[in-house]
């Protein structure tokens, strides 16, 4: 485990012995602890007719579309969620789809609405971003909720993801650009910001601000750097307006995303000065 612990934050082990059946790469069953003799023996049975059911559905349709029977939906949408956490979109996205692909019984509806919820955080991280397919996807994660039960905060989160994503296209943002070419318009919008700080333009600063603070984000991936620049609306510009865009960076990240924990700490004591 000291050895592998990179995978096993990812996968969320925290019980040994965790064992996870895997097919075609996605992952399907598993169960922690050691279970008796005929809990293991059916475990591996449904394995066995898993591989079977994914085998032969390809022969028959050349699809890649996995079967997901005996899948412990919870872990699948857990470990699809660890996927895409650690950056392999097309894992996460073939783990979300095979739970949302249709089993009998459905999965729970928790469990679908966070699937949902994780397919739409994967077509936000397409090359360009599908925002309206994101947005398709959140809606159907909230017609699954439908006041039924709390919303799981990965819906919330991929609603207010689409939504930074959407204010950007409404800022007419290309959000193309990467390496140089990114790093010299983040090095321009900090010299922008600069400028009109110190001809007292508060409004125009923060514009500056909330591009920079949306490219950190979507583009360098510095959630971190995100944060900190709408804190910095808050200190130095137009305090509502910085106050707001903090909020939408939380929401996006998630109650437990290290920049938001802090993010909040810092905009309570900005607030309140």
């Amino acid at each position: 485990i000291i050895v592998i612990t990179g995978i096993s934050d990812q996968l969320r082990i925290q019980t040994l012995p965790t064992v996870m059946t895997m097919i075609n790469g996605r992952f399907v069953d598993t169960f922690q602890g050691v279970p008796p003799d005929d809990q293991l023996a059916a475990f591996v049975d449904r394995a066995i007719d898993a591989a079977a059911a994914g085998a032969g559905t390809r022969a028959a349709e050349n699809s890649d579309e996995p079967s997901n029977t005996g899948m412990n939906v919870e872990v699948a949408v857990d470990a699809a969620f660890a996927a895409l956490d650690a950056g392999d979109v097309d894992l996460a996205s073939q783990a979300f789809g095979a739970v949302l692909g249709g089993s009998d019984p459905p999965p729970p509806p928790g469990a679908r609405a966070r699937a949902y919820a994780g397919a739409a955080r994967c077509a936000l991280r397409a090359d360009p971003p599908d925002v309206d397919g994101a947005k398709q996807l959140v809606e159907a994660a909230r017609k699954v909720v439908d006041g039924q039960f709390t919303e799981p905060v990965e819906v919330a989160a991929a609603a207010a993801a689409a939504e930074l994503h959407g204010a950007a296209t409404e800022l007419g943002l290309d959000m193309s650009s990467s390496g140089a070419e990114l790093d010299e318009r983040l090095t321009q919008l900090r010299a922008e910001i600069d400028a009109a700080t110190k001809a007292g333009d508060k409004s125009a600063a923060d514009d500056k601000r909330e591009e920079l603070s949306l490219r950190a984000l979507l583009q360098r991936g510095d959630p971190a750097q995100a944060v900190d620049v709408a804190l910095e609306s808050v200190k130095r510009g137009e305090r509502e307006r910085g106050r707001a865009m903090c909020v939408r960076m939380f929401d996006a990240l998630g109650a437990t995303h290290p920049a938001t924990v802090s993010g909040r700490k810092k905009l309570s004591n900005l607030w309140f000065l």
